[in-house]
């Protein structure tokens, strides 16, 4: 085994780490995945990162950090395409993924479902050890959402066997961990928490004056959602809950929800015509801008799109509160992103992250789902200015115990024992192998 220097392999097939973020399948994980290769690539380790090609003119192999390589992998057409879509090319990026060496890597991190069941084989038939993150999981969105939430209808079988097949399993928090348990029984011991980082150069606390001057946000005190707009993130909740504060304060409300993210990719709609209108974010954003109309909240309700992350940590810093109403979480990076950048933070009391808020008291949490809750907790923010002030600045020093060096040094320990423990079961095999070759010739 290479002590001083690793060779990782790391699958993101379905989304590539360089995507913009905020549509269907960008998000959360990419972040991830951007963020800790770039620190391993630090620390003098060499990744690969191997995503589908989405764009013709994509070359084969870019060069994006120091260390960290990008591989395209040709499977179907070099086009945005749903998750759904993608998985319908799995066979296709097995194959891909052959001509490329997997006795190259000492470890092999898959990322999404969709990345195991692609790689899982091209590992193991080299003996490579194994390491899964789903991000999130069929079966724990189908309970959180109920039966009528669909998937993949392949999604669920593949997740249980890779639970059951890999040699390690990375979750972002104590949520998902036992999610895992309940949903697949997958023993505890087989999983290991890695929350996840921000990025403090590129979200630094500032001035909510300065910020505000520089986002052009509208009058009046605003919630501030970002995120991809999907159930889970519990969009309507919070809309409910700034129809509350209007019936209690009538005009003298002045509380408005911006929204960032849920932007269907402009090449997917291009590539898929009529096809796109069942994209499930578009679906799901025509819910919730419906359900602002007919709640008479359309006018205090505004839709930017997606906004790219060099831009984000003004927002944060410029919004009054930053919601984040999830039923179900993964990372909650947004969550860690507002708190760098200043910002007054009231979350679900779901995922990694409440533990850090309670304790800290560096943000308000609420039950999911509770629309009145949320209401109470805004109204909070908005009358108690003691409150707000001490919110901003206990957020930065919360956000500083999450950093993406952290995190990296936390999968490396991993990819160590894995790895050792793996080298240790080749040299059993090897002395087995020759004891029994003595054996035959005596």
């Amino acid at each position: 085994m290479r002590t001083s220097q690793l060779r990782i392999a790391t699958l993101s097939l379905h989304s590539s780490p360089l995507a913009e973020l905020g549509g269907e399948i960008a998000g959360g994980m990419n972040v991830f995945v951007r963020e800790v290769s770039r620190e391993l690539g630090r620390f003098g380790h060499r990744l690969d990162i191997f995503t589908r090609r989405d764009n013709p003119d994509q070359p084969p192999v870019i060069e994006i950090d120091e260390g960290v390589r990008l591989i395209h992998l040709s499977a179907g057409p070099a086009a945005s395409r749903s998750r759904h879509q993608i998985s319908q090319h799995i066979p296709q990026l097995q194959e891909a993924l052959k001509i490329w060496p997997a006795e190259a890597y000492d470890l092999v991190h898959a990322h999404y479902w969709i990345s195991g069941a692609a790689g899982r084989r091209w590992a193991a038939e080299k003996g490579i050890p194994f390491v899964q993150m789903f991000h999130t999981m069929e079966r724990t969105k189908r309970r959180v959402l109920g039966d009528g939430h669909a998937e993949d209808p392949q999604r669920s079988s593949e997740e249980e066997t890779l639970g059951q097949s890999a040699d390690a399993l990375t979750v972002g928090s104590l949520q998902d961990r036992d999610s895992l348990t309940a949903d697949y029984g997958i023993a505890p011991e087989k999983i290991h928490v890695v929350p996840g980082g921000v990025n403090p150069s590129v979200f630094p606390p500032q001035p909510q004056e300065v910020a505000r001057r520089r986002t052009g946000l509208p009058p009046g005190r605003v919630a501030l959602f970002v995120g991809r707009i999907e159930p889970v993130k519990g969009l309507e909740t919070l809309i409910r809950a700034l129809v509350l504060l209007r019936r209690e304060g009538g005009d003298n409300c002045s509380w408005r929800l911006v929204v960032i993210g849920g932007d269907a990719d402009p090449h997917f709609l291009e590539n898929n015509g009529r096809n796109a209108s069942n994209h499930s974010g578009k679906r799901y954003l025509d819910e919730v801008r419906k359900l602002a109309h007919d709640l008479g909240m359309a006018d205090r309700v505004t839709f930017l799109g997606s906004k790219p992350q060099k831009y984000m940590a003004d927002y944060y810093a410029a919004a009054d509160c930053c919601v984040f109403p999830s039923i179900y979480e993964t990372f909650g990076l947004a969550v860690i992103e507002a708190l760098a950048c200043g910002g007054v933070v009231v979350a679900s009391e779901i995922g990694g992250y409440p533990h850090r808020l309670a304790q800290e008291k560096a943000g308000l949490l609420v039950p999911p789902g509770n629309a009145g809750a949320f209401a109470e907790a805004l109204d909070r923010v908005c009358t108690d200015a003691v409150l707000r002030e001490d919110l901003r600045r206990r957020a930065p020093e919360v956000a500083r115990q999450f950093t993406w060096n952290n995190t990296a040094r936390q999968l490396l320990e991993i990819y160590r024992t894995l790895i050792e423990k793996n080298q240790g079961r080749g040299e059993s095999h090897q002395a087995a192998d020759a004891k029994e070759g003595i054996a035959i010739c005596g």
